[in-house]
Parts: C-alpha cells; sequence; structure tokens
C-alpha cells in the first residue's frame, strides 16, 4: 500500500490508461465501422442472414481456395466493385484476406459507403483452422 501512497501519480496515471483502453475497446466497433467475427459465426451468419463472403485477395490467391458463395473484390479495385456490390446493399458482408489484415481496409471503405460489414477475425488462415471448407482448393 505505501507504494501506493508514495506514488499517486503513478497509480493514477496507470489506473486512467486502463480505464481509457476499457472504453475504447467498446467503441472500437463504432471507430472502425464494422465488427469482428469469428468463422463460426461467419457461418452462422451465411446460413441464417444470407451473408456474402467479399474474397479481397487477388485472383489467383481466391482460385486457390476461398468461402463458397464468395465474391472475388480485391481491394485494389474495391471502386468498381461497388457497383457490383450495390445489389447486397441490404445482406451483410463478410469481408476477408488471407490473414485478415487487407480486410481491414476493404471493410473500412464498405462500411463508409453504407454496407454493413463484418471482417472475418484472422481471415482464411483462421477458417482453414476451424476446419472450414473452402471451395476451389486442391488438397
Amino acid at each position: 500500500m505505501s507504494f501506493f501512497a508514495d506514488h499517486w501519480a503513478i497509480a493514477l496515471a496507470a489506473l486512467s490508461i486502463m480505464i481509457l483502453l476499457w472504453w475504447m475497446n467498446g467503441k472500437r466497433e463504432a471507430l472502425l465501422g464494422y465488427r469482428e467475427i469469428d468463422p463460426p459465426e461467419a457461418v452462422a451468419m451465411i446460413n441464417r442472414e444470407d451473408a456474402v463472403p467479399v474474397d479481397v485477395r487477388d485472383p489467383r490467391q481466391f482460385r486457390t481456395g476461398h468461402i463458397q458463395g464468395a465474391r472475388n473484390h480485391p481491394t485494389d479495385r474495391l471502386i468498381a466493385a461497388e457497383d457490383a456490390l450495390k445489389d447486397f446493399k441490404d445482406h451483410p458482408l463478410i469481408i476477408c484476406c488471407e490473414h485478415g489484415i487487407t480486410a481491414s481496409r476493404a471493410a473500412s471503405y464498405l462500411s463508409q459507403r453504407g454496407f454493413r460489414v463484418y471482417k472475418l477475425r484472422g481471415g482464411l488462415s483462421a477458417w482453414r483452422s476451424a476446419g472450414l471448407p473452402l471451395s476451389g482448393s486442391k488438397g
């Protein structure tokens, strides 16, 4: 207890940082414009809510294996893809890439344009790790 009495400023700063991090975690979805979901939640959304997987990897990577029913719209062509995705404005979009990093930028972009967007946490690596199937994959 004497540490806190002797170093009250450090203790107060640490407590303030912890509170700020806790608060920001609760605001993350609002700040980003999308929510991250795990593979099992993505499967449930595809089956129950007619969610549309959008794979933002390049076509060569897409052909090696993708979520069944996924649309391939690479991030470098996302502006053009916006028109193709307008038919799915009423459906949740699940944005995915290989590891979930590139999908963040695409998810933000589409969210800012009024799409209901979710990002697959961990990308297709997490999908494979969960033992879920991919279309077009060999082996």
